[in-house]
């Protein structure tokens, strides 16, 4: 999921990020367990590193992981 977050990071389109990760049980990336308490505990890091030390790309991640 980092993969993703940077990838998206880097202005790639998050569903097309999406459509090219591996293959889960479920179907897609959003669909492995605990991938929502992941995202959500994620952007609250994201967000608090960006507010503590708002270089560029940490402002860069904590937006890609919103999307």
């Amino acid at each position: 999921m980092y993969a993703a977050l940077w990838l998206i990071a880097e202005g790639h389109a998050a569903a097309g990020v999406e459509a090219e990760a591996p293959p889960s049980r479920g179907g897609g990336m959003r669909s492995l367990p605990g991938s929502t308490t992941f995202t959500t505990v994620d952007a609250r890091i994201w967000e608090q590193i960006a507010r503590d030390d708002p270089q560029s790309w940490k402002q860069l991640l904590h937006q890609a992981v919103l999307t």
